[in-house]
């Protein structure tokens, strides 16, 4: 059995199939990709990076390798059991099991885990996530407050560091009702700084619906009371995100999709990226994948452009995803996923 179903993404298909809608929806996903400003010519609204107040960054990273390509964006019409971070609605169709590594710089990880199955007519997901990062020593000398860019935070020369975990364990359920998928997710975190340690729990919402080929979504999260840590770090940020996927189509041997979202982050910034994948399956049930995206979210010196690949095996999936970054080997991501 393959990782995706036949109507899933990069799923085995007769020679003939003629090309249908969702190749022309993933073209132009694409081309409203390129009109689009680039991740690091878009403004802050009512934030800059002096401003504290909402440091934790799990919530704001990319939730998957496959998402990181793509440049934040998410396949909403496949069923990969990170959706469970971004889109609890979709738990109603997640199966498998999903484990990743983001690394952003040597002292600074993404660790999640993720998986789903059917329940009480519906979808039930559970996902582990641990982000891990180095924070300046002193009380009040916070790195920029744009998730990616803390994740990159080095100390200056002279000055000290501690390390920073925020560890999530997360349980949603979705479920589809009249046409509409509606889903739920509670999280549980703990963050551990310079030997001290607080508690908290947040809540996820999420509502998608199918067209055709095309799955668009509406999630929001990070709904929940403060932390009792220095300034910088007392709340779980709150966010939007927007967004649409196509299933795959055929165009001659090759299989493509697309996927686009925007994200509105606390304090009134705005996030937009998204990309396409292009699988092609020389022998049935070994695909190879192509990704690149365009976009996502702002981090100082980064590229605009993502890229990464994907092997689909009879019941696994291997995953790789990069960011160039400039001064530094970029941000790299890997994972394997079983069906």
């Amino acid at each position: 059995m393959s990782l995706f179903p036949a109507s899933s993404t990069h799923s085995p298909r007769p020679v003939s199939r003629p090309v249908p809608l969702r190749v022309l929806l993933a073209g132009a996903c694409l081309g409203g990709l390129l009109l689009a400003p680039p991740a690091s010519g878009l403004k802050a609204q009512g934030l800059d990076q002096t401003s504290g107040g909402s440091g934790l960054v799990l919530t704001q990273l990319p939730v998957s390798i496959r998402s990181l390509a793509l440049a934040g964006a998410l396949p909403l019409a496949d069923r990969d059991p990170d959706f469970l971070f971004r889109n609890p609605a979709l738990a109603e169709r997640i199966r498998g099991l999903g484990m990743s590594a983001h690394r952003y710089e040597r002292e600074a990880r993404l660790i999640s885990v993720a998986g789903g199955a059917p329940w009480l007519g519906g979808g039930v997901g559970l996902g582990i996530r641990s982000a891990s990062y180095p924070v300046p020593a002193a009380v009040g000398m916070l790195p920029a407050t744009r998730p990616g860019e803390r994740m990159r935070y080095r100390a200056p020369e002279g000055e000290d560091s501690l390390p920073l975990e925020e560890i999530a364990v997360t349980i949603g359920y979705g479920r589809l009702w009249k046409g509409v998928r509606f889903g739920a997710a509670l999280s549980g975190m703990e963050v551990r700084r310079d030997g001290h340690s607080d508690l908290t729990g947040f809540l996820d919402l999420g509502a998608a619906v199918d067209a055709g080929p095309v799955t668009v979504g509406v999630s929001g999260g990070g709904f929940g009371p403060s932390l009792d840590l220095p300034p910088g770090f007392r709340r779980v940020p709150t966010w939007v995100m927007a967004g649409a996927g196509t299933r795959a189509g055929p165009v001659g041997p090759l299989d493509i999709s697309g996927a686009f979202a925007a994200t509105l982050l606390e304090g009134g910034r705005v996030e937009a990226g998204g990309g396409v994948e292009v699988g092609w399956w020389p022998v049935q049930g070994r695909t190879l994948v192509g990704r690149a995206g365009l976009g996502g979210s702002r981090i100082e010196g980064a590229s605009a452009f993502t890229l990464g690949g994907a092997f689909l095996g009879d019941s696994f999936t291997l995953e790789y995803a990069w960011r160039g970054v400039d001064g530094a080997s970029g941000i790299h991501g890997a994972s394997l996923r079983f069906r």
